[in-house]
């Protein structure tokens, strides 16, 4: 018994699983993972935009 719970275990980790549920899990999983990428991504270049702004307004005595 336990090596087969361990198989089946080590065989669903893997991706391999017959499981509509688990499959679809794994795929929300990445698609969150992409989205927030890019939401970062986009928060980082609009912070760093909006410091260079700053930096010259700061130069430019305005």
């Amino acid at each position: 018994f336990y090596n087969n719970c361990d198989c089946f275990v080590s065989w669903t980790l893997r991706g391999c699983s017959y499981s509509h549920q688990a499959m679809n899990a794994k795929g929300l999983l990445l698609y969150i993972g992409i989205v927030t990428r890019y939401c970062l991504r986009t928060y980082r270049a609009l912070q760093t935009f909006k410091d260079c702004i700053n930096k010259l307004r700061c130069l430019f005595g305005e």
